[in-house]
């Protein structure tokens, strides 16, 4: 089915795939039922269909009910300017900020941050964890410092610890 005076748009099955073509200008989609939806279905793999993501008229949001991947190297671009990014790049995964504080906020009553890497034996363990019930940050594994510099305590670093490779 073509539509339009040059036959811009399409509609078109060929017996194996069901194909819209749109050749001009954007291709809108419009959902004008007051707090409505537009909900993408697709098959769930065993048989049958399910939802994987729907534009919710309702909560002015895109809810997603089914993982979503992105590719090597695709970013999840946050903010007008893009301003934060986060990507996997196959090696590597990164979480960018490119103007402002990068502000990490636990709001969980008396809940924790957890940071956990690899325990050299296959498994991981927590490294250090800012304690929100007992309002502390606690090591829980051995903490390096690289020679000249100090680890400074106090207002104005009154004391301080440092070893310069020689002398502490």
């Amino acid at each position: 089915i073509g539509l339009g005076n040059s036959f811009d748009f399409h509609l078109q099955h060929n017996g194996t795939n069901s194909v819209i073509t749109n050749s001009t200008g954007n291709l809108e989609i419009r959902q004008n039922a007051d707090d409505a939806d537009i909900v993408f279905y697709s098959d769930d793999g065993s048989g049958g269909t399910t939802e994987y993501f729907r534009v919710d008229g309702g909560e002015a949001r895109t809810i997603y009910t089914k993982d979503l991947k992105t590719l090597d190297s695709t970013k999840i671009l946050i903010g007008n300017g893009a301003d934060f990014q986060i990507f996997h790049d196959g090696s590597n995964t990164h979480l960018e900020n490119k103007v402002g504080n990068l502000t990490i906020r636990q709001e969980a009553n008396d809940a924790d941050i957890i940071f956990k890497c690899d325990d050299g034996s296959g498994g991981d363990t927590e490294y250090f964890r800012v304690d929100g019930g007992a309002t502390t940050v606690a090591f829980s594994k051995t903490i390096t410092q690289v020679d000249g510099k100090y680890i400074g305590l106090g207002n104005s670093f009154d004391f301080h610890l440092q070893h310069n490779g020689t002398n502490s």
